[in-house]
């Protein structure tokens, strides 16, 4: 158990947009009690899981994490597509949710079993390889293991044998959707995200949890923070809820930069 975040040098974390998003998340809230380090918030939106685990390579391979660094990871949901084109990332989240895969590919590439399998695997690998290092760490997940999240269907013998056999996955602490939202089913993420006006003139709630439920998170699952966070997670959160639109909110992002701090180090 991590005792006293200050020993740190450097923090880095990974993830999806729960890690790092257009306002504060739960990694950003987490390094201010890393008074000490350098943080690098090295997560992507819309990244699933296999990327994840790519970048915990390939940021072991450039820095060398030691024993005087923390690393964070909070890995995703398992519907999605990590592929590297024309010279950059395409990580667009759920398959069965966005634009950027069309129905011809749905139907002759995606299978949820086969992402169930997927990631279960870079998980348990990602784990094992960060808890083989030196460096101290915390391991986490943004969405409860083998919960659908938009209908998707499993074939029970797959979904059967990958609780079997990655039943390790639930030695991590409940996830951040479990703990924000204890029922699942009620969709009603966005009342601990915000609420903003997009460039179209439409309204848009964001189920993305705003900084204050991000402490919530971290204080809920046993982490020693203390009130730098807290103090962090309100202030962040009351901007968020004054800001309107969301082109504020990315203005603001873009002109504070306080939580979106060394992230243009990798592939």
């Amino acid at each position: 158990m991590i005792s006293d975040f200050k020993k740190y040098n450097r923090v880095f974390a990974f993830g999806c947009s729960f890690t790092r998003y257009i306002y504060p998340t739960y990694a950003d809230v987490l390094a201010q009690e890393c008074t000490n380090a350098d943080y690098y918030n090295l997560g992507k939106t819309g990244a699933g899981n296999s990327l994840i685990a790519y970048r915990l390579a390939e940021a072991n391979q450039r820095f060398k994490f030691n024993s005087n660094d923390l690393v964070v990871v909070m890995w995703t949901t398992a519907f999605r597509e990590d592929r590297f084109v024309n010279h950059k990332w395409e990580s667009h989240g759920n398959v069965y949710n966005c634009e950027y895969y069309d129905e011809h590919f749905l139907k002759k590439y995606a299978d949820p079993n086969g992402y169930m399998i997927q990631s279960c695997a870079a998980i348990t690998l990602g784990n094992g390889f960060i808890k083989s290092l030196p460096c101290d760490s915390i391991l986490l997940n943004s969405w409860p293991f083998f919960n659908k999240e938009y209908g998707e269907v499993f074939d029970s013998k797959y979904l059967n044998d990958c609780k079997d056999i990655y039943s390790n996955l639930y030695d991590m602490p409940i996830s951040l959707f479990e703990y924000l939202h204890p029922n699942l089913d009620d969709k009603n993420f966005y009342l601990r995200g915000a609420t903003y006006i997009l460039d179209d003139g439409s309204t848009f709630k964001d189920l993305h949890p705003n900084p204050l439920a991000g402490y919530d998170y971290l204080k809920g699952i046993g982490l020693p923070i203390s009130t730098l966070a807290y103090e962090y997670a309100v202030n962040q959160t009351k901007i968020l809820q004054e800001m309107k639109t969301h082109k504020s909110i990315i203005d603001y992002r873009n002109k504070v930069n306080n939580f979106d701090l060394k992230t243009n180090v990798m592939f």
